[in-house]
């Protein structure tokens, strides 16, 4: 389990502004609803619905009544549970608790992106395999796969050579 601060405080943030758009919402159709503009019963439910899942605040926020009385109530018990977990994560692996600490598991988890980005390269047009037209497929594969480690490699190179950079 890691924590990251910036990822709390920007879920925080997100979900407070979410929060004030459904409550804007909610508020103009008591209105609506006040004023008798809106009666159909149904068509309030689709109202609320449709309004709470575009802002996805169906978990914070409790509805009640029919058409007249209609009310809404902000659950803040339910708001300061999730807020608990801002920012918090799981990373699961199968690396042994005495293997690596917490902080080497994440950096492992965030490298995995460098190696996805190298396959992605591999798959699209950043490899410069020229045309190679009427041969078997044994004499295609050869230069495919001759390229292969220098593109994988070439991350990692760049990688250690900021870091030797870094220590002189």
């Amino acid at each position: 389990m890691a924590k990251n601060e910036a990822w709390g405080k920007r879920r925080a943030l997100e979900r407070r502004a979410l929060l004030n758009l459904a409550i804007k919402r909610l508020d103009a159709l008591v209105v609506a609803v006040e004023a008798k503009r809106a009666k159909n019963e149904a068509a309030i439910g689709r109202r609320i619905k449709s309004t709470l899942a575009s802002t996805e605040m169906a978990k914070h926020i409790r509805t009640e009544g029919g058409p007249e009385p209609f009310r809404y109530f902000v659950d803040e018990a339910a708001i300061a549970a999730e807020a608990r977990l801002d920012g918090i994560y799981v990373v699961r692996t199968t690396v042994g608790a005495g293997d690596a600490s917490c902080a080497e598991i994440v950096s492992y988890y965030k490298n995995l992106a460098n190696i996805e980005r190298t396959f992605r390269s591999m798959k699209s047009i950043d490899i410069e395999v020229k045309s190679v037209r009427h041969c078997p497929g044994k004499r295609v594969r050869g230069p495919c796969l001759s390229l292969w480690p220098s593109s994988s490699s070439a991350p990692i190179g760049q990688g250690e050579a900021s870091s030797v950079d870094a220590e002189e």
